[in-house]
């Protein structure tokens, strides 16, 4: 684990992948967090000079992904939860990584306070735990329409928290599963 004056950073069992435990100031005004620095991110390796900032609003039981650009506009990113819940979730797609196939999930939410860093070569997704949930996605990237896919969300080995009322959008769900994927990363 890694700290900064004030974010800690700790890598999981997926190399390049990290969570994030805010800092937090809080008086009798409210808090204070503090989600981003570059000198730290930059002093553990982590690239996210920001490109791009977008969010999504999602109800209870959404799943969304699993999503990544492909070469050459693959991006980083730092996902968050200001309001609500969700279970994160990414899958490593780097052909010589030893984790190629594995996928891991954190839960985050506005309670925990928690980031997750994404890079290159993972697929992302996730799916919203409570109504009304706003995730924040910073990216090292713009967007790309062309090179914008995923992989589908069933066709990967996890087991998603909640089985029922899902929302799913019928482009997630008509991506190529990951067997019949051929990775560029």
């Amino acid at each position: 684990m890694k700290n900064s004056d004030q974010i800690k950073i700790k890598e999981t069992e997926i190399k390049g992948i990290f969570i994030l435990e805010d800092f937090i100031f809080m008086d009798s005004r409210g808090s204070f967090t503090k989600k981003y620095n570059i000198e730290l991110f930059e002093e553990c390796g982590l690239d996210l000079k920001i490109k791009e900032q977008y969010f999504t609003f999602s109800k209870k039981g959404t799943i969304r992904g699993m999503h990544f650009q492909l070469p050459p506009f693959e991006e980083n990113k730092l996902i968050y939860v200001p309001k609500g819940e969700i279970i994160d979730v990414l899958l490593d797609l780097r052909k010589k990584s030893y984790t190629y196939g594995k996928h891991i999930s954190v839960k985050l939410s506005e309670k925990m306070s928690t980031s997750v860093y994404v890079p290159e070569g993972i697929a992302h997704g996730y799916q919203v735990l409570s109504d009304d949930t706003i995730v924040i996605y910073l990216s090292s990237n713009v967007y790309s329409k062309s090179y914008y896919t995923g992989i589908c969300w069933n066709s990967f080995g996890m087991k998603w928290p909640l089985t029922q009322n899902l929302e799913i959008s019928e482009k997630d769900s008509s991506l190529v599963p990951f067997d019949q994927f051929e990775s560029p990363f």
